[in-house]
């Protein structure tokens, strides 16, 4: 299964990097709609969102999915 982010991404016009908290991994985009134009393997929350000089930086973590178990 795939995954795209939170289409409010896609307003941001400047620099975007996107750094994924469980790998560590860090991705660079031109902007913010060609962040969302990517596909990932896991589904992400927003964490945190700041600005550092002319890139725009987005803390992703791994969206927790409810237990199975309770239902």
């Amino acid at each position: 299964m795939t995954y795209r982010l939170n289409p409010v991404i896609e307003k941001i016009e400047s620099p975007v990097r996107i750094l994924l908290i469980d790998t560590g991994q860090e991705k660079r985009y031109k902007s913010g709609s060609d962040a969302c134009a990517d596909v990932f393997d896991k589904q992400y929350n927003i964490r945190s969102i700041s600005a550092k000089s002319d890139i725009v930086e987005i803390e992703m973590e791994v969206a927790e999915s409810p237990d199975a178990t309770f239902f």
